[in-house]
């Protein structure tokens, strides 16, 4: 027996290996199978022999619902990426047709008719996609005429000549909150 590491030889097998001792008395030969394990005492590792090597069923279960709790995590991030993403590229559409109708009213001291008046006059190249939707269906809001602003009041005699009041500001049509709790109609 070594008494340092606390294992017996297996000799009187016909092998050279070390096997554990498990408590028998000094000098006591321990029966070796081809099959047997080999652990020293001071750990719990499991050395098995070549025909014994793979992974247990506990093993593979524990790394499959390890996976699953990442992948399941991993989804909803992504999820939430592609929502804020999403309303991100709806705030800077709408940023942009906002700062278009300011730069027609700008130049041409009156609102556009509509958004469709914005492309053609060159101050947009296309009505932007609603990024919720997936469709250019925005929500005009027309400016309201002031009865008390003489300019407003259309004084001529002709009819055809009415003033429109034009295209003041412009929403988005998609249903829903977005991630901030606020309704997209609303930005």
């Amino acid at each position: 027996m070594n008494d340092e590491r606390g294992t017996t030889t297996a000799q009187a097998v016909g092998h050279d290996c070390v096997v554990p001792n498990h408590g028998m008395r000094h000098g006591a030969a321990v029966p070796y199978t081809k099959n047997s394990s080999r652990v020293h005492r001071s750990s719990f590792i499991v050395h098995r022999s070549n025909e014994e090597r793979g992974f247990t069923l506990i093993e593979m279960i524990v790394v499959v619902t390890i996976i699953g709790i990442l992948a399941a995590v991993a989804i909803s991030n992504v999820k939430y990426a592609q929502q804020k993403a999403r309303e991100a590229a709806l705030r800077h559409d709408l940023f942009e047709m906002r700062k278009a109708i300011d730069d027609y009213y700008a130049d041409k001291q009156k609102y556009p008719d509509s958004l469709q008046a914005i492309v053609s006059d060159h101050y947009l190249r296309r009505i932007p996609k609603d990024p919720i939707t997936q469709r250019a269906d925005w929500v005009e809001v027309q400016q309201s005429t002031d009865p008390n602003d003489p300019n407003a009041i259309d004084t001529s005699a002709d009819a055809s000549q009415v003033a429109t009041p034009g295209l003041y500001d412009v929403h988005s049509a998609a249903p829903g909150n977005g991630l901030d709790g606020t309704p997209h109609k609303g930005w």
